[in-house]
């Protein structure tokens, strides 16, 4: 008797590692890296990929690869990002499943490595609130979410700062960034936001939420419309700074 009972929990479990795999063939849940099998991992990338992303490690510093990007351009309080970018890179993986894929997850983990970050090092103690940068109505739609709001929700999730997404707007669809000069980035961004609430942005110092900074042309549009604000500070962190390698 004992020895049927166990024959049967040895059947089942052979069944249910059997329906495991099977749910992987037919639900697969891949590294967002490099593609093995995650199974029930709780993160989109496994451990191998996580160990090895591109860490810019350089919160703790103020005069840093993203801070010189703006300076003389933005009064920024600080400025930093999570990982460093190139072609063909893990970051520029990740960053493009999230934005081109629907990997919604992908940005809510990058968010809280973000968050972790900021709550590890202390520099932006006081922030009152989360920025993200906004996108045109027509791109949000084909898009179906902002991906810097991701990344926001997932820091948030780890600091508990509010997100103010509809007080500044992007008033003008613009084409992309991707393949003009430095010049060509600021002429193209220059006129396409506009403030909708300004009194829920004075007063307060203000996280500016990014996926990539390449020549912060964008960034240091919307800045300016910010700097303007009564009694208001501004700071920027980004999932990425672009880099050449």
């Amino acid at each position: 008797m004992l020895y049927i009972k166990f024959s049967s929990i040895v059947l089942n479990m052979g069944f249910l590692k059997l329906l495991s795999a099977m749910g992987q063939i037919i639900f697969p849940n891949p590294c967002a890296g490099c593609g093995i099998q995650l199974g029930d991992a709780p993160f989109p990338v496994c451990y191998n990929c996580m160990k090895n992303l591109p860490e810019t490690n350089n919160m703790g510093h103020l005069y840093n690869e993203t801070y010189k990007i703006f300076e003389g351009r933005l009064n920024l309080q600080f400025a930093s990002s999570y990982l460093f970018y190139n072609r063909q890179s893990l970051a520029q993986q990740l960053i493009h499943a999230l934005k081109y894929k629907n990997r919604k997850d992908i940005g809510l983990f990058l968010g809280k490595q973000m968050g972790i970050g900021i709550r590890k090092h202390k520099m932006l103690e006081s922030v009152d609130a989360l920025v993200p940068l906004p996108l045109h109505d027509k791109k949000l739609n084909k898009r179906g979410y902002n991906q810097s709001t991701v990344l926001a929700e997932g820091i948030t999730s780890i600091i508990n700062k509010p997100i103010l997404n509809n007080a500044i707007i992007r008033k003008v669809y613009n084409t992309t960034q991707t393949t003009k000069s430095r010049i060509g980035r600021w002429l193209n961004v220059e006129h396409i936001f506009d403030i909708k609430n300004s009194k829920e942005l004075e007063n307060k110092h203000l996280l500016i939420i990014d996926d990539v900074v390449t020549t912060g042309a964008t960034i240091e549009a919307f800045g300016q419309h910010l700097e303007k604000l009564p009694n208001t500070k501004i700071s920027v962190f980004s999932c990425a700074v672009a880099v050449s390698i």
